[in-house]
């Protein structure tokens, strides 16, 4: 580990933390650019989500290869299915996924996104893939929401068996 690398993963996570503050910015009346150490607002949904998606892609970019870059890829993924762009969410988180290593907690985060994403563009048989996945991590949160969502998927499906599985899993585990 050396100092370049130090340095780089600083830069990196202050530039990710920058995009955060623009990813959790209040929407309010008098918009600000974060000047004189203030938080950025902004006037619309649409105008933060779009300055996020900048901000975000920026540390993808020119921090490329650092674990700031790969939270930067989570979060995009979180902007476009709060924006209702499921496309670009699936393909966001889907990119997290793929270069997030298999013993990473922040997998959750990634499956359960994408399990959101997936569901909501009408592939339920992917949600329940991804769901199965997610529970099924050494390390996960909220394992009795995703089986409870597993549950709904199921039973959407007519997989009144597999339905009724998941959830007995949550009164039997939790």
């Amino acid at each position: 580990y050396t100092v370049v690398q130090r340095s780089r993963n600083t830069s990196a996570s202050v530039a990710l933390a920058s995009a955060l503050d623009v990813v959790n910015a209040s929407i309010s009346d008098t918009a600000s650019d974060a000047a004189a150490g203030d938080e950025p607002t902004f006037k619309t949904v649409e105008e933060r989500a779009k300055a996020a998606k900048e901000k975000l892609s920026v540390v993808r970019s020119e921090h490329s290869g650092t674990g700031a870059a790969t939270i930067a890829q989570l979060y995009l993924g979180h902007v476009a299915l709060q924006q209702g762009d499921h496309a670009a969410a699936a393909q966001a988180y889907q990119s997290f996924l793929d270069e997030t290593p298999s013993s990473d907690p922040l997998r959750y985060a990634g499956l359960a996104g994408l399990a959101m994403a997936l569901d909501a563009k009408g592939d339920r048989k992917g949600a329940i893939a991804r769901l199965d996945e997610l529970v099924n991590l050494p390390d996960k949160i909220d394992e009795d929401a995703a089986l409870l969502e597993l549950g709904r998927l199921h039973e959407l499906e007519g997989n009144v068996t597999a339905a009724r599985a998941a959830l007995e899993r949550i009164s039997k585990d939790f």
